[in-house]
């Protein structure tokens, strides 16, 4: 396949941007991470959810005989029909594999637990693991279940009270699905909601270290830089940023269409001029075919080195070997989301707009955004407040008593 071109010049070949299995390895925790946050960040964010359970009764189950490994089959295969994302999926199995390992730790007094505990290595995460997942689903109807799991993930597991929550949603979700189907009797989960810890954002100065235009025949810095511009100028999330097409940019109106979103709701975004230009400039020096002159619009926006689409994974190692180059420590790709949602609000900018811009079906994100940086609206506050601004004219000063 052809190689990537800047127009009318060939790359330095040891510029290649290649990433194998080993390299993808040192980074394959951040990334997991990242991801898992991600996808519960827009649940943990609402209110305790209000869930009506309609019993469906679809398959039936004999809950003392059943294994738990095969209904959490099923509630993956029911995640997967309703559409959900890749990192959604994780998400959910993530929070699945925990709560097997607490039920094996947990469990102890069912019908032939010893014969269990002689075909799996109890010493180690993976055979506790397995050792849940074998479990009959009739342990789910154990009295305190919710409280216990809560002390294990805070107690044992020693997590912060947002990210027990974030376990707890997930694991709810899998209750609540077991309870629509009757397989287990049906019992309320209330959780606690927990105020979020303040996102850390990409100050000004690391940003201007970010947007330092590199040198343009290094295509890999180069993309990269754009790619930032991308994130800081819009506030896309990265599967929608890797699924962008040329053709999805439209210069001459300043927009671009965004196909894939969280919501799987397409949509159409302004680009800001600076943008706009330096999306120009990339297009023509290396997303342009050299003999029409035309631009390769059915290819996508942002590529590797061989025009591949770059996947979700590389797009973030790259960005992330990128800040490191700058001498920013910070690496993540979804902080820059955050931190043009901070600015935005900072600037005075209004919720509905945001709203649109950032792809959300309500404003209840929005407003979450809202609410973590109120405390850097201080300023603001001093700035715009009426009672700061309005000058009194001096009257007769009140004499204090005696």
């Amino acid at each position: 396949m052809e190689k990537t071109q800047r127009k009318k010049k060939k790359l330095n070949l040891d510029i290649y941007e290649t990433i194998t299995q080993e390299e993808f390895s040192d980074v394959s925790d951040y990334l997991h991470k990242d991801e898992f946050e991600e996808a519960a960040e827009e649940n943990t964010a609402q209110e305790t959810i209000k869930v009506k359970i309609k019993r469906k009764g679809k398959t039936f189950i004999d809950k003392h005989t059943c294994a738990l490994w095969r209904v959490e089959d099923f509630f993956i295969d029911d995640r997967k029909a309703k559409g959900n994302s890749a990192a959604t999926i994780n998400y959910y199995e993530r929070v699945l594999k925990k709560f097997n390992i607490f039920l094996a730790t947990e469990v102890t007094d069912i019908d032939g637990y010893e014969k269990l505990l002689e075909m799996y290595d109890t010493s180690t995460t993976k055979g506790l693991e397995e050792l849940g997942k074998m479990l009959p689903i009739s342990v789910l109807e154990m009295d305190n279940l919710t409280m216990k799991y809560r002390e294990f993930l805070t107690d044992i597991e020693e997590l912060n009270p947002k990210t027990v929550n974030t376990y707890l949603t997930g694991y709810r979700v899998f209750m609540y699905y077991c309870m629509e189907n009757a397989w287990i009797e049906e019992f309320k989960i209330p959780i606690t909601v927990v105020e979020s810890p303040l996102k850390q954002t990409y100050t000004d100065a690391e940003i201007k270290r970010l947007l330092k235009k590199p040198n343009v025949d290094n295509f890999t810095e180069y993309r990269n830089w754009v790619i930032i511009n991308w994130f800081i100028g819009t506030g896309n999330r990265v599967s929608s940023v890797c699924d962008l097409k040329v053709k999805d940019i439209d210069l001459a109106e300043g927009e671009a269409n965004i196909n894939r979103t969280k919501n799987r709701e397409p949509m159409r975004i302004p680009l800001v001029t600076k943008l706009k230009n330096i999306i120009r400039e990339y297009i023509y020096l290396y997303r342009t075919d050299e003999v029409t002159g035309e631009p390769l619009y059915n290819q996508y926006l942002f590529c590797n080195m061989l025009e591949q689409k770059l996947t979700e994974q590389g797009l973030k190692k790259a960005i992330a070997n990128y800040n490191k180059s700058r001498g920013v420590s910070k690496t993540s790709c979804h902080l820059f989301r955050h931190t043009f949602c901070k600015d935005w609000i900072m600037r005075g900018g209004d919720l509905f707009n945001l709203q649109k811009m950032l792809g959300h079906k309500s404003l209840k994100m929005v407003a979450h955004y809202a609410n973590l940086y109120t405390a850097d609206t201080a300023k603001k506050a001093e700035e715009f407040s009426m009672l700061s601004n309005v000058k009194v004219s001096g009257g007769k000063k009140i004499q204090r008593k005696h």
